[in-house]
């Protein structure tokens, strides 16, 4: 950068994705495991990172088609961008110019997503909308509502991860990043659309705040009603009883005094 060069050092970055951006999955004696080889270089990648942003509006000047070869990795790669870039708000807010300039290059490209659930391991479809590139959009746009949906999604992948692999530190770093920013409200709303117990799996009841414990222990009674419902559907009748079995077991452990 002293000498700004800069073809040079956004060619080192893309190279530095393409020897890095690379998994897979393998099977132990009793767990599943996901090996990234990115986890390995974090650190020092989200210094080259911040580096590159706060010399954003140059590398747009001198070397657009690289930096925004690098934008698009990012944008594919939903795991990998989160981990190293928590701050990336902050980023797209300060170079108003250069984060127009993205969003119009690739507004084309890629679909901003809605409420569908899109799973980041899945092979990408032009029909889902991407995480990355909406999470940009949306910020950008101060559009709130869109910008939650976003890490609604987010955490529904976070999820997916930690249930499926044994080494999910990662995961669950990046999932409590999102509890840390939003607040613990955002598991209650995600709880209340999906009904999914295994939110409280990945992110014990304990670990909510006292006045929240309420909360829980409501929606947890409001979908064990409903789940119960649906056990008159012969269709329904076997996964119902396991949520009414998951969420009874939930109530037992965390509402003990209230359930008797």
């Amino acid at each position: 950068m002293k000498h700004k060069n800069y073809k040079n050092f956004i060619d080192s970055v893309n190279l530095l994705f393409d020897c890095v951006l690379y998994q897979y999955e393998w099977d132990g004696t009793d767990s599943k495991y996901l090996d990234t080889e990115y986890q390995f270089h974090l650190y020092y990648i989200r210094k080259i990172i911040r580096l590159v942003w706060q010399h954003l509006d140059k590398f747009y000047k001198n070397v657009p088609e690289e930096l925004f070869q690098a934008i698009r990795t990012l944008c594919l790669n939903s795991r990998f961008t989160f981990a190293i870039m928590t701050d990336f708000g902050s980023m797209v807010l300060s170079h108003y110019y250069v984060s127009k300039a993205i969003i119009d290059h690739f507004k084309d490209e890629f679909k901003l997503m809605g409420n569908d659930f899109i799973l980041e391991a899945t092979k990408p479809s032009s029909r889902q909308g991407n995480l990355i590139f909406s999470y940009i959009y949306y910020i950008f746009y101060s559009d709130y509502e869109n910008y939650y949906e976003v890490l609604i999604n987010a955490l529904r992948n976070i999820i997916h991860y930690m249930l499926t692999f044994a080494n999910h530190d990662l995961d669950l770093a990046l999932g409590n990043w999102i509890i840390q920013t939003e607040g613990y409200q955002i598991l209650l709303d995600l709880f209340h659309r999906d009904y999914n117990t295994f939110v409280f799996t990945c992110f014990p009841i304990e670990s909510f705040p006292d006045d929240m414990k309420p909360k829980v222990r409501d929606e947890l009674v409001t979908a064990i009603q409903y789940f119960a419902a649906r056990m008159e559907n012969e269709s329904y009748r076997l996964s119902s009883f396991e949520q009414v079995t998951n969420i009874n077991r939930l109530l037992m452990d965390n509402f003990k005094e209230w359930y008797k």
